[in-house]
């Protein structure tokens, strides 16, 4: 059975940095065949919210609406350096369904 679900590529750069993620995504892409999107927040502290980020929010909506099967990230803390709120990102995704893959 083959999944329409599509694999993206989150990744949240940190305040005031100029960290490129170009380079990340395409060593990714040779790695897994394919990202079919990248959610990038620009300059967003590691302590905010990850659900109140503007592509996270974007890639929220996609996921509750079924169209996300599996995540790419760097690493935990390109989602949140608070462990509390790590936890809730997990969960929110275990919980839909996402499989998270970490290539650091």
């Amino acid at each position: 059975m083959t999944s329409n679900k599509k694999i993206v590529f989150y990744h949240r750069t940190n305040v005031g940095s100029k960290e490129d993620y170009q380079p990340i995504g395409q060593i990714l892409k040779s790695k897994l065949g394919n990202i079919d999107k990248f959610y990038i927040d620009d300059s967003c502290s590691g302590i905010s919210d990850p659900f109140k980020r503007g592509s996270f929010q974007k890639m929220k909506k996609d996921i509750e609406a079924g169209m996300i099967g599996k995540m790419v990230i760097k690493d935990y803390n390109r989602i949140s350096r608070n462990n509390e709120d790590l936890a809730k990102v997990l969960d929110f995704l275990r919980t839909n369904g996402v499989e998270v893959v970490i290539c650091n």
